[in-house]
């Protein structure tokens, strides 16, 4: 009992340390305001677990309250790659638009 508690325990603080060392997506557009932490976690999931899209998810932007945009990846400089792609709720989950995957270098004007 008490080693199946620790287990637990040891799980929960891990899913911590590794969420908390990620950096948090920004979140713009209309809707933003209704997409909760818990929602965003499940599309970091999504998005950690495809070898296709650049990491980290670095924005959403959220255009319906279940439909949003998104780009992932690390944009320091020009020429630098980033993915972009759109995802969908369906029945509470969301879902990544396969045909909307693409990569785009970035120009970084200032």
């Amino acid at each position: 009992m008490i080693h199946r508690l620790l287990s637990w325990i040891l799980m929960i603080l891990s899913a911590a340390v590794v969420l908390s060392c990620a950096p948090w997506p920004r979140r713009t557009g209309a809707f933003a305001g209704q997409l909760p932490n818990s929602q965003v976690i499940q599309i970091r999931a999504l998005v950690r677990a495809r070898r296709d899209i650049k990491k980290p998810i670095t924005k959403i932007e959220m255009v319906a309250p279940d439909q949003a945009k998104a780009e992932a990846g690390v944009a320091n400089n020009t020429g630098d790659i980033v993915t972009l792609f759109t995802m969908h709720k369906k029945n509470g989950r969301w879902i990544i638009d396969e045909s909307s995957i693409y990569e785009s270098e970035v120009i970084i004007t200032d």
